[in-house]
């Protein structure tokens, strides 16, 4: 199964910000990254009035965009998904997914604080803190401009040799 891990921390806190970072470096360095965003609110993909909007407007139970190079499905389901069970839905090989958000989930996660603290109730789940400042935990702890720490740690998480080897120096044995 392709490991997951959730990059977690209140709004505001620099978790997106953080995580197109880690993806660049990810991809640039040859593995395949899927993203998986949570949230509390309502969403759509498209806009109100375009086609995609008007055929879930109609009470389709999925809608699908494709187009060159890229498809989204958007699905009508009963209740929210799990991590694991919107991992699933993709269907190519991925190195790694890296999830905002879920961090009640039973993944690996990153905790990311911004400025102010933030309580959270660490567990055997925590891998690392992302902060300016410096924590009692026992977790190691970056700066959020040291990308390379958190990468090695996602590269930890993989645990296995990339299929693609164009650049093998990067793979964990």
């Amino acid at each position: 199964m392709t490991p997951i891990v959730s990059f977690i921390g209140k709004s505001n806190s620099g978790k997106t910000t953080l995580l197109k970072q880690v993806i660049r470096e990810m991809k640039s360095r040859g593995y395949s990254v899927g993203a998986i965003k949570h949230t509390h609110h309502d969403f759509g993909m498209d806009q109100p009035g375009k086609d995609s909007w008007q055929l879930a407007q109609a009470g389709s139970d999925a809608v699908a965009i494709s187009g060159p190079g890229k498809v989204a499905v958007m699905q009508q389901v009963e209740e929210e998904l799990t991590l694991d069970q919107i991992a699933a839905l993709f269907k190519c090989h991925l190195d790694i997914i890296l999830a905002e958000g879920y961090k009640g989930g039973d993944t690996a996660k990153i905790l990311v604080q911004g400025p102010a603290t933030e309580h959270f109730n660490y567990d055997d789940n925590l891998l690392a803190i992302v902060s300016p400042r410096m924590s009692a935990t026992g977790q190691p702890e970056f700066d959020g401009e040291v990308i390379d720490n958190i990468i090695e740690l996602l590269i930890q998480q993989i645990g296995h040799r990339r299929l693609d080897k164009r650049k093998p120096e990067y793979a964990v044995q």
